[in-house]
């Protein structure tokens, strides 16, 4: 297993599926409708103002076409390098 500290840098999960889901041609919206979630919580997952669980990792890598695994590994490669890194959460403002 790599040594997350050794990473150049991670980016977050919401990063990654913002990217998909742009590349799919889907809104936002849309793309919660498809993964059967509510529109607020894939947007908070997206904006990085929160995690997303095994269940919604589930019914967005449906969506998108790739495993559940690999959204999963994305999202704790960057919680493992943000540890690594001293990297801590930082409050969205409002």
């Amino acid at each position: 297993m790599n040594d997350a500290s050794q990473l150049a840098e991670c980016f977050p999960l919401g990063t990654h599926l913002k990217e998909e889901i742009e590349a799919h041609g889907f809104t936002l919206e849309e793309f919660a409708k498809a993964a059967y979630l509510p529109y607020d919580r894939v947007q908070a997952i997206v904006q990085e103002y929160s995690y997303a669980t095994f269940k919604e990792c589930d019914r967005m890598a449906g969506v998108l076409g790739v495993s559940t695994e690999m959204l999963l590994r994305l999202q704790l490669s960057y919680l493992r390098w943000k540890k690594a890194n001293n990297i801590k959460d930082v409050e969205p403002n409002g």
